[in-house]
């Protein structure tokens, strides 16, 4: 079974400059970038959450997300955009 290993330096970059990032990807200063901004920590969080449940095989339902095809393909198209990372047990 794939297990989600998180997020590299690049991605996690890749998501806080849409949730208004600025800086450079250094991770000590998008750590603090988090620490600093609660509604881009919570996203980070859940952007995550959607990641471990999609790479685990988990259900999207209980997320907060509708059931659809929009939503999926959007979801598998972000996953593809930032190579997400998975290891195979």
């Amino acid at each position: 079974m794939a297990k989600f290993k998180g997020f590299n330096t690049q991605q996690t970059y890749q998501l806080l400059t849409e949730l208004g990032y600025d800086g450079p990807a250094r991770q000590d200063q998008m750590d603090a970038f988090v620490a600093a901004t609660p509604s881009a920590g919570s996203m980070l969080g859940r952007y995550t959450e959607i990641a471990k449940q999609r790479i685990e095989g988990g259900p999207l339902s209980g997320i907060g997300m509708s059931d659809g095809g929009a939503v999926k393909k959007l979801l598998l198209e972000s996953m593809a955009l930032l190579k997400v990372t998975v290891i195979h047990l």
